[in-house]
């Protein structure tokens, strides 16, 4: 794959990711709302805010892919985005948990068809997610800036 194929599949996959975060944080945010009292674990509060910070960090990253990889093209950057992508399949595992804990439990509130919606972002997360470590692999990030 070239380097401009990279850069584009990411744009694309960070785009996506975007769009499912939204539609994650949507419902997070209604069932907060709504006061919905058997949702309320420290799992949504997890969800909602990592949610909110990758997408603070890949809206600069759609913009100007080039510059946001030369930002973080360091020994200090990539640290602190490694222990981002380590909380990220955390927050994948607690993300997948806390569908089926609302799922499983009878909580009236949350259950509706945007409950059956929140499993297709849970997917995308998946996949998005595994393109976002590939992306900010340091030899990726060296491929593409040389």
């Amino acid at each position: 794959m070239d380097k401009k194929n990279i850069l584009r599949f990411s744009l694309i996959g960070s785009i996506i990711y975007i769009i499912f975060s939204g539609i994650i944080l949507k419902y997070i945010t209604e069932l907060e709302e709504d006061v919905c009292v058997c949702s309320n674990y420290w799992y949504r509060d997890f969800i909602k805010y990592f949610t909110s910070l990758i997408v603070i960090l890949l809206i600069p990253y759609i913009f100007a892919q080039k510059k946001f990889l030369m930002f973080i093209n360091n020994n200090f950057s990539l640290a602190i985005l490694s222990i981002v992508k380590f909380i990220g399949i955390i927050y994948y595992i607690i993300l997948v948990k806390y569908f089926l804990m609302l799922k499983n439990t009878e909580c009236k509130c949350s259950n509706n068809w945007k409950q059956k919606l929140f499993l297709y972002p849970i997917i995308m997360v998946s996949l998005m997610l595994i393109v976002l470590i590939f992306i900010t692999s340091k030899e990726t990030i060296k491929y593409v800036l040389n």
